[in-house]
């Protein structure tokens, strides 16, 4: 089976894009290696501002791997029963609000209901077959994190490591937030029609 990486569209589309400013976690850091120990970076509230370019907003909106989705999205995952929570999201004013002349979501934010849709399941890759490595000076001699080199694509789950979960984070990934999801998973939301869907093919389940 395949499953697929969940991404931002990284260009202007047209739907609204937003950019994430917090909030930010007061977790635990390693003072040798500087990783998190605990604790997540960013926390509820997800804090947003809307990016220039459209003030039509998708009912996925990306910021880097930070998924704000509308509510007809959170019906679609919660009623298939996609491993995921919802958070309250906060839109703050732009700092470039004034100077911009392209169009973008209005602020004060007066658009329908945004939630921040988070993953709550989390598998092993089998990092030989994915060919992965770790990252510099991991593992930590204090804290023992072991950390891999990020990759999108070419990534291997073994069957046995895989609860049949829809939709999961990869444990080597740490703390990138990157949400995947596997093929029938993927048909569901197609099916549903939403948007922004921006799937890109990451690798196999065997």
């Amino acid at each position: 089976m395949k499953f697929y990486l969940l991404v931002d569209p990284l260009k202007p589309s047209q739907f609204a894009m937003c950019s994430v400013v917090g909030t930010w976690g007061k977790g635990k850091d390693c003072k040798f290696c500087t990783r998190r120990i605990s604790g997540d970076i960013i926390i509820a509230p997800l804090v947003i501002e809307w990016e220039p370019g459209t003030e039509r907003i998708g009912d996925f909106s990306w910021g880097g791997y930070k998924a704000v989705v509308l509510d007809r999205a959170r019906s679609v995952l919660e009623s298939n029963d996609f491993e995921c929570r919802f958070d309250r999201v906060i839109v703050k004013r732009p700092r470039s609000f004034l100077r911009s002349k392209m169009p973008r979501v209005a602020y004060p934010y007066k658009g329908p209901k945004l939630f921040w849709m988070r993953p709550t399941e989390r598998v092993h890759i089998d990092v030989a077959l994915s060919r992965i490595g770790l990252e510099e000076d991991c593992p930590c001699p204090v804290c023992g994190i072991e950390e891999y080199e990020f990759r999108r694509n070419r990534l291997v789950i073994r069957k046995s490591a895989w609860n049949r979960c829809k939709m999961f984070q990869i444990a080597e990934f740490g703390q990138s937030g990157a949400t995947f999801v596997t093929e029938s998973a993927l048909k569901i939301l197609d099916d549903a029609g939403l948007t922004i869907l921006c799937p890109r093919l990451a690798g196999e389940i065997r």
